[in-house]
């Protein structure tokens, strides 16, 4: 049975009892859906075994299936969907596109093959929820083979799935699922993308599923990382709790998948990367079938960094840190353990389980409440003296300087710098190209280095309160700070594409540094605008 997609068409559609053949289509599914069963069963409520439904239109620009809306939901059970090309004109979309709104889905014993998505690009199962919903959506059975598209935006993959999994949410993968030969030009995760809140009650499980000769390409014109997680690639913001159990890879089967720049197979990024691996036993809960003998250790790989941070990187900075998943559970590398000798050390040492690396990658600056001097600054380095440096000299020197993940409970995460003439350093050079090492200063956090303009002697005698008065991220002292002097924000529900528009005013502005975060709450409407005006 015959529908017409699209309205440049040189046949007339129509919902009539006669419609179906190719030279005389339908107008839509339900219609030829519901003619199926009454011409072949009798009666529309009839249950016909195979119902085969052809649309004639070479691109679709909208989804297949759409579902949107309170009280709506999914059940999908022996559909096969095959050779379809989806070209989106204004946004990513999905074969089947489904914006969540605390619903049940099942999607059960389908079939997805030779499936290509272009221009904007999309997923075949696309799950968007950024109101937060909660959600169930199982996948049993169901083969995902031939599937070819191109990433959303900042590497936004997944040519199967992609999915945004929040509070209560759940996503299970079981009965036998195959991913087989699914490739994401362009972007990360060949098979399937997951943008997940940790911080949140959540659950993604892979019960029983193959990825198979799955693909994640690279873009060498894109400004953000792609390339990584050939068959798939989670991501999110905040920490995740290994003792949740909300992930699990237990019954993931994959082989022969390929990644242009990390992750065969899999590629996580989130700062409990490493406590997630060590949890269970030999990284039960993220291996799936892989064997620490025989699979390559390239399979799985990740970096224990916020998604955040990862986007601001350079490839060849990913490439440094990044580490094989097995690295974390597995004995130390050559079966040397490591020991740490001396206190004046920017590693701390422990005896405890996973002890014996020569790194550990987080570095921390803990107070103490009982000092009598102040404590707790520059999680990575803290860097003070006496006297005042001369900047022309070139003697500090932070070009080279990694930071991840470090924290200190009163300042400068990363890096803290007590010295008089600390803006004179930081405005040396371009855009404080001797302090910032790594720094982002358009990703990165402004409490990762800190500083104050006293020297070690009047450092001392301040109070905690006074010190939190005076210091300042260093990047303030070289930003290029913009003025604001006139807004103005015009709002047409009628304009559909661009409904909010802005007029600003003001100096020092950079085009394309404009991000606006706007947020519903209730019948209210909280709009925050932030101005990063760097070059």
């Amino acid at each position: 049975w015959h529908i017409q997609s699209g309205t440049a068409q040189s046949i007339i559609s129509e919902d009539q009892q006669w419609c179906g053949n190719i030279d005389e289509p339908c107008e839509s599914i339900e219609y030829a859906l519901m003619q199926i069963s009454i011409r072949i069963g009798g009666n529309e409520t009839s249950f016909i075994y195979q119902k085969m439904i052809g649309i004639t239109e070479s691109k679709l620009t909208i989804p297949i299936i759409y579902i949107e809306g309170s009280n709506s939901y999914v059940d999908l059970n022996s559909l096969k969907f095959s050779g379809i090309n989806l070209s989106p004109t204004s946004e990513a979309k999905g074969i089947i596109h489904i914006n969540i709104d605390e619903t049940n889905n099942y999607i059960q014993d389908c079939i997805f093959q030779n499936i290509d998505i272009v221009n904007k690009g999309g997923n075949v199962i696309r799950l968007l929820n950024e109101d937060k919903f909660n959600f169930t959506v199982e996948i049993l059975n169901c083969k995902f083979i031939n599937i070819s598209s191109i990433d959303d935006s900042y590497g936004k993959g997944g040519s199967a799935i992609y999915a945004e999994i929040r509070d209560k949410s759940k996503i299970i993968i079981e009965d036998g699922c195959q991913f087989m030969h699914c490739v994401c030009n362009r972007g990360n995760g060949g098979a399937i993308y997951i943008d997940v809140d940790f911080t949140t009650q959540f659950e993604f499980q892979i019960k029983d599923a193959l990825i198979k000769e799955c693909q994640a390409k690279a873009d060498t014109t894109s400004s953000y990382p792609t390339g990584y997680g050939g068959g798939i690639f989670l991501a999110g913001i905040g920490d995740y709790d290994p003792q949740s159990n909300s992930l699990n890879f237990k019954g993931l089967n994959i082989s022969n998948n390929s990644a242009d720049n990390g992750g065969q197979s899999i590629y996580i990024i989130m700062n409990k990367l490493k406590e997630w691996c060590r949890y269970g036993t030999a990284g039960e809960y993220a291996k799936g079938n892989y064997s620490d003998t025989d699979s390559n250790e390239n399979e799985l790989q990740g970096i224990p960094i916020s998604f955040e941070q990862f986007l601001s990187l350079p490839s060849d900075q990913i490439q440094l840190i990044q580490k094989s998943l097995k690295y974390y559970w597995a004995l130390p590398y050559n079966e040397f353990w490591h020991i740490q000798s001396g206190t004046a050390q920017s590693i701390i040492s422990e005896d405890q389980q996973w002890c014996g690396n020569i790194d550990e990658p987080q570095c921390q600056a803990k107070a103490d409440s009982t000092s009598s001097y102040p404590i707790g600054y520059g999680g990575g380095i803290f860097l003070t003296g006496s006297g005042d440096f001369r900047t022309l000299q070139n003697l500090l020197y932070f070009k080279g300087l990694k930071m991840y993940g470090n924290t200190a409970n009163n300042g400068g995460q990363s890096l803290y710098v007590a010295m008089t003439n600390v803006v004179e350093w930081c405005k040396y050079g371009t855009d404080g190209e001797y302090v910032k090492g790594n720094y982002s200063d358009a990703y990165s956090n402004l409490s990762d280095i800190e500083g104050i303009a006293v020297n070690q002697s009047t450092f001392k005698i301040l109070t905690q309160i006074e010190i939190q008065s005076q210091q300042q991220s260093l990047q303030y002292y070289w930003a290029h700070l913009a003025t604001l002097s006139y807004i103005n924000t015009v709002l047409n529900e009628s304009n559909i594409d661009q409904p909010l528009h802005f007029i600003i005013k003001g100096s020092n502005m950079i085009p394309g540094k404009l991000c606006v975060k706007i947020t519903e709450t209730f019948s209210s409407l909280k709009m925050i605008i932030i101005l990063i005006p760097l070059k």
